[in-house]
């Protein structure tokens, strides 16, 4: 939610005639997965789907990541 706001609240207050690139990546899906009020009862008995790179495990994150760490950990501590 935090990323969404920072986005609309740029694009609504960006006035310059200049194109710009906006690249917004909210973090993967990840357990626990705490649902929000109005959507607490809606899915009871669906699954979501779970692919094989559903929740890797820390160690096998990808080469892109782990040589990138230093931009990704500084964007996801804040």
């Amino acid at each position: 939610m935090f990323q969404n706001n920072l986005a609309v609240n740029f694009i609504k207050e960006y006035s310059s005639d200049q194109p710009f690139l906006m690249v917004l990546a909210p973090p993967a899906p990840h357990e626990p997965f705490i649902p929000a009020v109005r959507h607490k009862d809606k899915y009871i008995g669906t699954k979501a789907k779970r692919t094989p790179n559903f929740n890797i495990p820390v160690n096998q994150v990808t080469i892109f990541v782990q040589r990138n760490n230093y931009f990704f950990q500084n964007n996801w501590d804040s």
